[in-house]
């Protein structure tokens, strides 16, 4: 995914530079981030810089922004889920607390699926800490079906529970 992916009131785009400012605050909320398992959240704006200046331009990692105020608020990931399996991929996103249940993270990952599906993707995984309730709904309300509990060690080297589902595209 290399080109802007436009729906309704969102644009999906590569990481800029000069994004690290209106994505900090997602950066960080503790708990948002320990969810997501880059706890612990950043204090300094210029660990968000330095995320960001590794993000940017990398079609993997992109920008959720709004239409209408061209703000960042939050991002959208997708990974190869294995080695050498091109037609299966990994999805993960975050969403800044004030723009959370607005359907944003929904209309996002709508957008990724078809275009990953026109790209020849067949399945998407999508995993959650057991103790997020809230993704794991919003995943299940997708339609992914739930495949397995494994364990994922995060940045903080505390092992959490992950439930992971996957979806045929």
């Amino acid at each position: 995914m290399t080109k802007n992916i436009e729906t309704e009131r969102l644009i999906l785009r590569c990481f800029l530079p000069e994004d690290a400012l209106q994505i900090h605050p997602l950066f960080c909320d503790d708990e948002a981030m320990r969810l997501v398992g880059m706890y612990p959240a950043f204090t300094k704006l210029k660990q968000t810089q330095e995320r960001i200046g590794r993000w940017a331009g990398n079609p993997r990692r992109l920008a959720i922004v709004l239409k209408n105020s061209n703000k960042v608020i939050g991002y959208v990931a997708v990974d190869s889920r294995e080695e050498k399996c091109e037609d299966t991929k990994e999805l993960g996103f975050a969403i800044n607390e004030k723009c959370r249940r607005k359907g944003y993270i929904r209309e996002a990952v709508t957008a990724i699926q078809e275009t990953l599906k026109m790209g020849g993707v067949k399945y998407l995984w999508a995993c959650c800490f057991e103790e997020n309730a809230a993704s794991e709904n919003f995943i299940r309300s997708m339609d992914f079906k739930f495949q397995k509990r494994g364990t994922y060690a995060a940045i903080n080297d505390r092992a959490y529970v992950s439930l992971e589902f996957m979806k045929e595209l």
